[in-house]
């Protein structure tokens, strides 16, 4: 229902763009003045435009819903509407219906607005997703084009006569080409578009015989024939936007025209009751108009005869200058009989307003009215169709992507790299690693997977997510910016999320001495970027450990303090949960390594501090209740001593379990060893990343 009328080039459904505003010319169509309608009377609010020059109303009067009759879109405030279009006389119908019965369900409203519809026709699936949309006030629906097969000069044709909306098409007549000569539609020979201003007609030419479902269910798939339209009825109310359902919107139009009655009929009344008043004046002075003549001939001035006449006729200052401002010819018997019509007519005015205004059907009826008579002068027949059923059949093309296998690593400064395996025997597997470590840059955790799997990746920050591996070959992302967290996010375990499920809990631990246990199944389905834990201000997570079985956690904290806990000790939270305290730590005090390790296979742990090399049995570390304060003899180096360099790149834990594979960095090698070190003396830092699957 188009509000404006234009004159000059508009563009084309086929996506020709616009003269420049210079070269057209428009007008309101007659619809359109019913956005404007009554705004004379005061009936919407104003406010100073832009630069003050002038005012502008708050919102339209709008004797129409055109918010859903012409539907709308936009983008505003991180927020988006998009509202179809409705076909008028169901809208009028609705409203009726809401006038007549203020407590009208949705059900009832759906019976009569049976969905979209759009000026270019076509047909919407289903009537089932309309009834959840316009109760929600979002959702998705489905637009396909109609067609019909036709016989032209002793030729079959396929022949597209309805469009879905918003489709450009010469865009969907180049979709088709495009397939017809990539045999994709073999049924086809060619396409050719007869459409013009008044009408759709793009001709498909048939070969003999043809498949026409099979034609029909490829352009549904793979061609502009059919498309989503995603609906958000989001409307402002008050500066504030809001999700509607289709009644709602409804209810609030009605609220709006019942307002602008109300004000129109206030500022008819108040015009009204001051002509009244002035007549009734007159007519008074008519009655003794010998006694106002003398009083106006005798008095010295203009000020003189307004009080003379107020006294004269018991009358205020306004309807005696009304009659001081009087002309002669308006005292002739004609004239005096008019002004007792007019005064009689005034009345009746007067006492019809005051009926709108204090009798709540009469304003009902008034607002039917006006809806009948917009409805009767403007309706037109439903353009969509409103399908019960969807046939529709999606067809995949599978493509074959190469499999690539990769080596992906995260380390320490928060970037993510990811490399091709080397295939060859002779080839170092870990020489484009080396370059980015240093005593101060370390590996955090790595993994080997191919490039067709996912892979789920924890983040210190207390998020995880899945990340594709098909779009990280040879390349690298920086965490913080990937995920727009906190410049020292890194990630700590990359993991299968198949793998996920083989285990019976993660074991989560923070900086700040606080643990807990996870179920993996409440892991395991990950749709997009969540969190796996709460954390406190200057928090982060340093360790997430799959297990499935109770061992023991060993810890160490930077200060050189080293205890043991039972995993059995800790309690298992949900993944929005913060936790317990693993142990009470000294004040400044960070936890910086832990690890879960088995006594039975006499694990050792190797600190490269300033002053020496330690090698401390694991067995032989005091193993405390979880959440116990720290003592000296927690201790396993002095004070004056420190780490030579990071503790992360001078501390590491080796075990001789069966089938655990031990990753070290030490002197720019990367090492992979399932026993003893050899040449311990010649380490010049160590970077731990316990079972590595390489």
């Amino acid at each position: 229902y188009p509000l404006i009328w234009g004159q000059g080039n508009f563009g084309s459904i086929d996506g020709d763009p616009p003269a420049a505003y210079r070269y057209t010319e428009a007008k309101l169509t007659e619809i359109g003045t019913l956005m404007l309608k009554d705004i004379e009377y005061d009936t919407v609010d104003f406010r100073p435009n832009f630069d003050e020059s002038t005012t502008e109303p708050l919102v339209l009067p709008s004797a129409f819903p055109n918010l859903l009759v012409n539907g709308s879109s936009g983008i505003a405030v991180g927020m988006v509407t998009n509202i179809p279009p409705h076909n008028l006389q169901e809208i009028c119908d609705a409203c009726i219906k809401i006038i007549d019965n203020d407590k009208t369900t949705l059900k009832e409203i759906l019976e009569i607005i049976k969905g979209p519809d759009f000026p270019t026709g076509g047909i919407v699936y289903t009537a089932k997703l309309i009834k959840s949309i316009y109760s929600t006030g979002k959702g998705i629906l489905k637009i396909e084009g109609k067609y019909k097969i036709e016989k032209i000069q002793k030729k079959d044709y396929l022949v597209i006569y309805e469009i879905p909306y918003q489709v450009n098409k010469s865009k969907l007549v180049k979709e088709i080409a495009e397939s017809i000569k990539d045999k994709k539609l073999p049924d086809i020979i060619d396409v050719v578009d007869q459409s013009n201003k008044d009408e759709i007609k793009i001709l498909l030419e048939l070969k003999n015989p043809y498949n026409e479902k099979q034609i029909i269910n490829y352009l549904k798939n793979f061609t502009s024939f059919r498309t989503s339209f995603y609906c958000a009825f989001i409307a402002v109310d008050g500066h504030i936007p809001k999700q509607y359902s289709i009644l709602e919107l409804l209810q609030k139009f009605i609220e709006h025209r019942k307002e602008v009655i109300i004000r129109k009929a206030k500022k008819i009344l108040e015009k009204t009751s001051e002509k009244a008043s002035l007549l009734a004046a007159l007519i008074k002075a008519t009655q003794k108009i010998e006694d106002v003549i003398n009083i106006i001939r005798n008095s010295k001035d203009y000020k003189t005869a307004v009080f003379n006449l107020i006294t004269l006729l018991q009358i205020n200052y306004q309807q005696a200058q009304y009659i001081l401002n009087l002309q002669l010819h308006r005292l002739t018997k004609l004239e005096i009989d008019k002004l007792t019509q007019d005064y009689k007519e005034s009345l009746e005015k007067i006492q019809n307003l005051s009926q709108i205004l204090d009798n709540p059907l009469k304003l009902n009826q008034i607002l039917k009215e006006e809806i009948l008579e917009i409805k009767n002068k403007f309706s037109k027949p439903r353009k969509t169709e409103i399908s019960t059923s969807d046939e529709f059949k999606q067809i995949k093309i599978k493509t074959e992507e190469p499999q690539t296998e990769l080596i992906i690593y995260a380390l320490s400064n928060g970037y993510l790299y990811s490399y091709k395996y080397p295939n060859k025997p002779s080839s170092n597997k870990f020489e484009k690693i080396l370059p980015s470590l240093s005593n101060y840059n370390y590996i955090t955790s790595i993994h080997k997977s191919t490039s067709q799997n996912k892979l789920v990746i924890f983040l210190s920050n207390g998020k995880y997510s899945l990340l594709n591996l098909s779009k990280l070959i040879d390349t690298s992302i920086f965490l913080p910016k990937y995920y727009k967290s906190e410049d020292n996010t890194k990630a700590i375990l990359l993991i299968n999320p198949r793998k996920i499920n083989k285990y019976q809990y993660l074991l989560v631990i923070t900086k700040k001495g606080m643990v807990k246990k996870i179920e993996s199944k409440e892991l395991s389905e990950i749709n997009r970027i969540s969190s796996y834990i709460k954390l406190d201000p200057e928090d982060e997570v340093i360790k997430v450990i799959p297990f499935s079985i109770e061992e023991r956690l060993l810890a160490v904290t930077e200060k050189g303090y080293c205890f043991k806990v039972k995993t059995e000790d800790i309690p298992v939270y949900s993944k929005i949960a913060k936790g317990v305290k693993l142990a009470s730590l000294k004040e400044d005090d960070n936890i910086i390594f832990t690890e879960i390790i088995n006594e039975l296979y006499n694990p050792s742990l190797l600190i490269l501090t300033q002053n020496k090399l330690l090698n401390i049995n694991a067995n032989e570390i005091e193993l405390i209740p979880r959440g116990k304060n720290l003592t000296e003899k927690n201790r396993i180096f002095s004070k004056n001593d420190k780490f030579k360099y990071t503790p992360q790149t001078s501390l590491t834990l080796i075990t001789k379990e069966k089938n655990r594979n031990t990753l070290i960095v030490s002197d720019n090698q990367v090492l992979i060893i399932n026993s003893e070190i050899e040449n311990i003396e010649s380490i010049s830092f160590l970077n731990y990343l316990g079972n590595v699957e390489i």
